[in-house]
């Protein structure tokens, strides 16, 4: 059943929001006939930087006529910790001398209860006011990005089927996983589709996209195109932290000596790792191990989204695509 924000927690109740943080107030009038994000959090925040990233990803993808989003701090948080993460922020807030308006809403959203497993929860609310999603930490941001905004249920299933139908084209024993998830016409038109194309199917990127090797990043370009990689035995290693990276270093070596042509692909997914610098201190990492002609994927949030989504979601592990 449709639940209405409470009152107190929507245009009847908060009279007050900031335009950032020591910016003019602002009626809840600039939120209205929009979809507005609530987000509580308990300051100051740590792990759950994936989700703020993925939700500011989505915000600043989306237009402020369809979109807005508002930040309360939780009555355990500071006033120096608020004004430190607000001002980097281009969203809205409830004020911080707003005590009451703040617990009201940390209140609705339960986020006094849960804060103490998760300092991040929010909730999603359509132009009337009434509730879409209620997340204990907004995991939908993080897992479809803007690619399926405001996160319907139809719009969900039907990229899930996408996900399932492109695994199974890779791995046809997940079908077993998947049945009753996909309509059985689906799939089977699925199987008969030629070959997997690295460019058209699992990459989904212009086939004249250069990749550049690791030695070359930040000197002289040596690259492969996505084109000419597709007619060769390509090795796609999706990275979240290192699951076997040593091994595939011993297998890179291995080739080498036997004469064997491999080319590895380097798609850093760092959803759950901090800023460029998981990218960078990896291919750092390599360098010294004299690794330099993997070859990079550059940053592409919704592809890296995908390809996550697809193989390493349930088990947070890094995974090899061999094509």
């Amino acid at each position: 059943p449709e639940t209405q924000l409470p009152k107190e927690c929507g245009s009847k109740g908060v009279t007050k929001l900031g335009a950032k943080i020591c910016g003019d107030l602002v009626g809840f009038d600039v939120v209205l006939r929009k979809h507005l994000l609530i987000c509580c959090v308990s300051l100051p925040l740590t792990a759950e930087y994936r989700y703020l990233s993925a939700i500011m990803e989505v915000y600043s993808t989306l237009s402020r006529d369809k979109f807005e989003m508002v930040i309360v701090a939780s009555s355990d948080s500071t006033e120096p910790d608020f004004v430190e993460f607000v001002s980097k922020l281009p969203c809205l807030a409830i004020p911080f001398s707003e005590l009451d308006t703040r617990r009201n809403i940390c209140s609705f959203i339960g986020f006094d209860l849960c804060f103490v497993c998760s300092k991040l929860s929010a909730v999603l609310v359509d132009p009337d006011e009434i509730i879409m999603h209620y997340h204990v930490t907004p995991d939908r941001f993080l897992t479809y990005g803007p690619e399926c905004f405001p996160y319907h249920d139809s719009d969900i299933k039907a990229l899930r089927i996408q996900d399932h139908v492109l695994r199974c084209r890779l791995d046809p024993m997940h079908k077993k996983a998947i049945q009753g998830h996909v309509p059985e016409a689906v799939m089977q038109d699925a199987l008969l589709h030629e070959p997997l194309s690295l460019y058209k199917d699992i990459l989904l990127c212009d086939p004249s996209l250069a990749l550049p090797r690791i030695g070359s990043i930040g000197g002289a370009h040596e690259t492969l195109t996505v084109l000419e990689l597709s007619k060769k035995h390509v090795a796609l290693y999706l990275y979240l932290g290192r699951d076997f990276l040593g091994d595939l270093i011993d297998v890179h070596w291995e080739c080498i000596e036997k004469k064997l042509e491999l080319e590895i692909i380097l798609v850093c997914i760092p959803f759950f790792k901090t800023g460029n610098s998981f990218q960078e201190k990896l291919i750092a990492d390599l360098r010294r191990e004299n690794i330099t002609t993997w070859l990079v994927f550059p940053q592409n949030n919704n592809i890296w989204r995908r390809l996550w989504r697809v193989f390493s979601q349930r088990t947070m592990e890094d995974r090899l695509i061999i094509l």
